[in-house]
């Protein structure tokens, strides 16, 4: 019989991205959200711009995570095992994606995605 963890935390990774077409670059700010479930407390994260297209925000908020102590530094490139472990901690993880836009867009990281 195997038992049910109760979900304790939400992580929420967002991004935006921009890519610079002058110089052929590809920038993202990632955004890291935590939600305590039981409290409520909502606690945010941002990367600031960084360089890296495509799903790069991922380990960047990879990385995010290995700082604040949630995940082992070889875990950081979040693939479905890092999910399934921090499940089982009552940790859940969800990537909502990434947002291509405008230079502007990237630097605010409002709400909109």
């Amino acid at each position: 019989m195997t038992t049910k963890t109760t979900i304790k935390t939400v992580i929420t990774l967002r991004a935006n991205e921009w890519f610079d077409k002058a110089n052929g670059n590809s920038y993202h700010n990632a955004l890291l959200t935590i939600v305590n479930t039981k409290t409520g407390e909502i606690t945010k994260y941002q990367s600031g711009m960084q360089y890296g297209y495509d799903s790069a925000y991922v380990t960047t908020c990879g990385e995010m995570l290995v700082k604040l102590g949630l995940i082992d530094d070889e875990q950081r490139n979040l693939g479905w095992q890092v999910a399934k472990a921090l499940e089982a901690k009552g940790i859940k993880l969800a990537v909502e994606g990434i947002h291509c836009g405008l230079k502007r867009d990237l630097l605010t990281m409002d709400e909109t995605l």
